[in-house]
């Protein structure tokens, strides 16, 4: 997004490079920061756009992409966004109407007393919110609950894959990993027929596992069975 001088015009004001010396004047750093403004500005405006974008292109097509980068990235962006807007904090009551409450700390100034050269001051505010500070708070809720959500299901609800989005998407990250072992299976959804294997997972090189994979179905098999002879 940012050219390789529109970077180094950042680096150059976060040192406090002087004008004589190759940096930027007042009047130039004005003029800069207005324009990356207008960048900012153009940039959020366009988030909707790459949700859309996510969403609706196909996943082969995503398969180069660094989400993982782009995920942190994203992530301090919320930080910063939420810092800025700071949204209050909402209750609502059984009756369904809502109430806000927002401190604000004021610096008193000095005052000419021992030990307090420097006062701060927290003062509460009570107040009706309007809907857009409803929505904002609704959907900050929404977000932080869908986070953990994920979180979770990240850890104990694996994504499906055929055999090839295997081979092609998950086995590859799985491959760059340091010491990576494969273990299976937790679970078994369904009865697969007697000549089941998995020759079809490149990432299954060991014989034993699909031995033991087999050995598990007929287990299951039988057991079904079983199940089914004592019902009748």
């Amino acid at each position: 997004m940012l050219t390789t001088t529109q970077k180094e015009a950042f680096r150059k004001i976060k040192e406090k490079v002087r004008a004589e010396d190759g940096g930027l004047g007042a009047k130039q750093r004005g003029d800069f920061y207005y324009r990356m403004s207008k960048i900012l500005k153009d940039e959020l405006e366009g988030l909707d756009d790459l949700v859309r974008l996510m969403n609706d292109i196909p996943e082969s097509y995503l398969e180069k992409i660094d989400f993982q980068t782009a995920a942190l990235a994203a992530m301090v962006l919320a930080e910063h966004l939420v810092e800025k807007i700071a949204p209050v904090k909402i209750d609502s009551s059984a009756q369904g109407r809502h109430h806000a409450t927002r401190r604000y700390q004021i610096n008193m100034g000095k005052i000419s007393l021992p030990d307090l050269s420097n006062i701060t001051a927290t003062l509460r505010v009570d107040y009706d919110p309007d809907e857009t500070e409803i929505t904002l708070f609704d959907r900050l809720s929404q977000t932080l609950f869908s986070l953990n959500h994920l979180i979770n299901e990240a850890a104990f609800v694996p994504r499906r894959y055929t055999a090839e989005e295997f081979n092609k998407i998950a086995l590859p990250v799985i491959k760059s990993k340091k010491n990576y072992r494969i273990f299976g299976p937790e679970s078994i959804v369904g009865v697969p027929p007697e000549n089941f294997s998995l020759n079809g997972l490149d990432g299954v090189e060991n014989g034993a596992l699909d031995s033991k994979l087999k050995e598990d179905f007929r287990t299951i098999r039988n057991r079904l069975s079983n199940e089914i002879d004592h019902v009748k």
